[in-house]
């Protein structure tokens, strides 16, 4: 894996990218971050080309390319280890269902502090294959480490924790669950929707197996 030399434009005139700005302070990142003008100046561009019939689906996939090792780089991993999905949602459920589960295997949660989208998946697996969901009990609104680590066995195919919760937007400590993962064989799978492009975030130093994340928040991309 690599890691990635930051680069900043200058604040007057990163701040003249979002227009939005200029009249409020805007602190809805958690929602949905800003668009920038160079967003919105390239997606103009792709409409244009389909409104004129244009089709170059050889740049597109140039761009493809180019995005997955640039965010690659801005999370400390390798090109081939991106993959493009349409949401977090469908990253979660793609990692879940590439495992073969057997009646008794388990899969490790704080329910209360996961999106919906990081629940169901399981809820889906508990049903079809006889998987069993460990409840961790939040701690005053975070993902307590020492409960999460004792309920990995030999049978916790998946320990899944957000590295910042949803509500009410704590940091889970990720290091300690990550070493217990790797002790006794669990995949850590951490949903980065609410910390990527908010908080540094270098998946070794993380120690996770997976992550997910979503591109219209901190990385203010669209939906």
């Amino acid at each position: 894996m690599t890691s990635m030399t930051s680069h900043f434009l200058p604040f007057d005139l990163l701040r003249q990218e979002f227009p939005a700005i200029k009249s409020a302070i805007y602190m809805d990142v958690a929602n949905q971050g800003l668009i920038s003008r160079t967003t919105r100046t390239s997606m103009d561009q792709h409409l244009d080309n389909r409104l004129n019939g244009l089709n170059d689906e050889e740049g597109m996939m140039l761009l493809v390319e180019q995005t997955r090792s640039r965010f690659a780089q801005f999370v400390g991993a390798e090109k081939d280890e991106i993959a493009v999905t349409k949401n977090a949602s469908e990253g979660i459920n793609t990692i879940g269902n590439a495992i073969a589960w057997k009646p008794g295997d388990n899969v490790v949660l704080c329910r209360q502090l996961e999106h919906a989208n990081n629940i169901l998946p399981w809820l889906q697996l508990r049903d079809k294959h006889g998987v069993e969901l460990r409840i961790v009990e939040t701690d005053n609104g975070a993902i307590p480490c020492d409960a999460t680590i004792d309920q990995i066995n030999s049978r916790t195919r998946i320990v899944t924790v957000s590295t910042v919760t949803m509500v009410p937007g704590l940091k889970t400590v990720m290091e300690p669950i990550a070493e217990a993962c790797k002790r006794l064989g669990a995949f850590l799978l951490a949903d980065a929707s609410q910390s990527v492009g908010i908080l540094h975030t270098d998946v070794n130093l993380l120690g996770v197996d997976g992550l997910v994340t979503s591109s219209y928040k901190g990385l203010m991309g669209l939906y």
